[in-house]
């Protein structure tokens, strides 16, 4: 069964679903419409009761360079109410993907940004390609990745989170790997095999059982990310319409180098 989307493509064979990031011209980055689809995606799996896995996977060279830059800069001409309510789309989508009932399995190729690193951190398994590479480089564009940190902190240690956050650099698969972001590292001609055989295993046992893991396993660590939405929403919101998040964004659209107030 195939379940069409504008920006996304939703399959389902049997006892796996399978949702793609279909914006490659864009290195599969999401805006408003992409984030309320994968949200009416996870909705719809919700009423599926055969389905017992999630994969999640992208088409084209990258798997997602996170929010789209030009969605972002454009919110400086919405009142704040307006902003809340729009970055509540990816704050709303990460929380329902987090919670999601089903085991939730990546599949990673070329380069990860941003809220791309994000849905990574709210799935359950991630197999990488060797060659894939990684970056939280909001604090270039005078932001900060407040959305996805509570999902981040679930994934990496603070400690090896934050210098990535604040030096913003790329970083590779095996590191990665190393700090617990993704599960396996593998060949590019790889990727496809070892998520069919993760996929494998898991249907193998109970789905009940399955589930019931899964929803233990975030009732006991939930205390850091319950009722945390609301305040990352307000957060970024307030970034993107400031100085030097207006700043930011607007010197990476034009290819130069920002101009901080700090600096005159």
């Amino acid at each position: 069964m195939i379940k069409n989307f504008q920006s996304i493509r939703l399959t389902i064979d049997k006892h796996v679903a399978r949702l793609t990031l279909s914006r490659p011209e864009t290195h599969n980055a999401f805006h408003a419409l992409m984030l309320q689809e994968m949200t009416e995606a996870l909705t719809y799996l919700k009423k599926s009761p055969k389905v017992r896995v999630l994969q999640l996977v992208a088409q084209g060279h990258d798997f997602c360079a996170g929010a789209d830059i030009h969605w972002m800069a454009a919110q400086h001409k919405n009142t704040l109410e307006q902003n809340i309510a729009d970055a509540h789309l990816l704050a709303d989508f990460l929380a329902a993907l987090y919670h999601f009932h089903l085991p939730v399995l990546a599949q990673v190729q070329g380069r990860v940004r941003g809220g791309g690193i994000g849905l990574l951190a709210c799935a359950d398994w991630v197999v990488a390609d060797q060659a894939s590479d990684y970056a939280l480089s909001e604090v270039r564009l005078g932001l900060i990745p407040a959305t996805i940190m509570p999902y981040l902190l679930q994934a990496i240690p603070r400690r090896q989170l934050l210098p990535l956050i604040i030096n913003a650099q790329i970083f590779d698969a095996d590191t990665a790997l190393s700090m617990g972001l993704i599960h396996a590292c593998v060949g590019k001609d790889q990727l496809s095999s070892c998520m069919t055989l993760q996929t494998q295993q898991i249907l193998e046992n109970g789905p009940e059982a399955v589930q019931a893991a899964k929803s233990w396993a975030r009732t006991l660590t939930n205390y850091q990310v319950e009722n945390i939405s609301q305040k990352s929403a307000e957060l970024i919101a307030d970034l993107r319409v400031s100085k030097e998040g207006q700043e930011g964004m607007s010197a990476f659209l034009q290819k130069r180098q920002p101009r901080w107030p700090a600096d005159d």
